[in-house]
């Protein structure tokens, strides 16, 4: 934990939960790293990719 020091110049420790808490990518208040919004976006955009590179079928295989 980090020292502080308060107005009166004596020092102190940080707590953890004086901190807010927010999501590691929209900033938005939230009890986890990231918000379930943002993992339910990133989950889809993994989804979305997983298709297209099954749709496409594996490029590295095959004679060379």
């Amino acid at each position: 934990m980090a020292e502080t020091k308060d107005k009166n110049g004596e020092k102190g420790e940080k707590s953890e939960e004086s901190k807010p808490h927010v999501c590691s990518m929209c900033a938005r208040p939230s009890d986890t790293v990231i918000c379930l919004q943002c993992e339910a976006k990133v989950r889809g955009e993994v989804l979305e990719h997983n298709k297209d590179v099954n749709k496409a079928g594996r490029t590295d295989t095959g004679r060379r």
